[in-house]
C-alpha cells in the first residue's frame, strides 16, 4: 500500500479530525504572520471583487448614467476614483506584501512548524526511530510543512471568494431583479456543495 493510498484509509470518515488540523495551522499562521495571512486569505475574494467592479457594477454604472443623462463629470470622475483605488490595492499594497512582507512572514510560519515537528520528534521514544515507516513518515511530514500550511491557507481562500463573490453578486442582482433571490440561493448551496467536496479530497 502506497503513501497515498495509506492517506485515503486513514483519513476517511475522518472530516473532524481533518477540518481541526486545517483549522491549527491556519492558527499558526495567524500567530506568526497575522497581516499576510489574512491578505493571503482575502486574495481570491479581492480579485473576484475587482472583476465585478469592473465588469459589472462599473458597466451598470456607465449605461444608467448614459441613459439618465448624467453630466460626464461625474461618470469620470467614478471611473477615475475606482481606477485609482484598484490601482492601489492591486499594485502599491501587493507590491508591499511580496516584497517586504512575504519574505519574513514565510520565515516565521515555516521555522513555527519546523520548531513543532523537532519538538514532537525530541519526545517520542528512540525506538520509533528503529522502525523504518516512522523514519519515512517523519521525513515525508519535514519535507512537506513547508507547503501544506500554504495550501490550507489557499484552500481556504478560495472557499472565501466563493462565499463572498456569490454574496456581491447576489446583492447586486437582488438591487436589480428581486427574482434574483433564487438564484442566489441556488448557487449559494452549490459553491457549498462543491467546496464541501473539495475540501474532502
Amino acid at each position: 500500500m502506497n503513501r497515498e493510498e495509506k492517506q485515503k484509509k486513514t483519513h476517511k470518515g475522518n472530516i473532524p479530525q481533518i477540518l481541526k488540523n486545517n483549522l491549527m495551522l491556519l492558527k499558526i499562521a495567524f500567530q506568526e504572520a497575522p497581516y499576510y495571512t489574512l491578505h493571503r486569505l482575502m486574495a481570491v475574494a479581492k480579485n473576484r471583487v475587482i472583476v465585478f467592479i469592473e465588469h459589472v457594477y462599473m458597466i451598470g454604472y456607465i449605461i444608467n448614467a448614459i441613459v439618465n443623462k448624467e453630466p460626464f463629470l461625474n461618470v469620470f470622475a467614478f471611473i477615475l476614483t475606482v481606477f485609482i483605488c484598484i490601482s492601489l490595492w492591486v499594485n502599491v499594497w501587493g507590491h508591499i506584501v511580496v516584497f517586504r512582507i512575504e519574505p519574513t512572514a514565510k520565515q516565521k510560519i515555516d521555522r513555527r512548524i519546523r520548531m513543532a515537528l523537532y519538538r514532537k520528534a525530541a519526545n517520542m521514544d528512540l525506538k520509533c526511530y528503529d522502525e523504518p515507516a516512522f523514519y519515512t513518515d517523519f521525513v515525508w511530514a519535514m519535507s512537506e510543512a513547508s507547503t501544506r500550511i500554504y495550501k490550507v491557507i489557499d484552500t481556504a481562500s478560495k472557499f472565501i471568494g466563493s462565499i463572498i463573490s456569490i454574496a456581491v453578486v447576489g446583492g447586486y442582482m437582488l438591487r436589480q431583479d428581486k427574482f434574483g433571490l433564487l438564484f442566489v440561493t441556488v448557487s449559494l448551496v452549490g459553491i457549498i456543495f462543491v467546496s464541501n467536496i473539495r475540501n474532502k479530497i
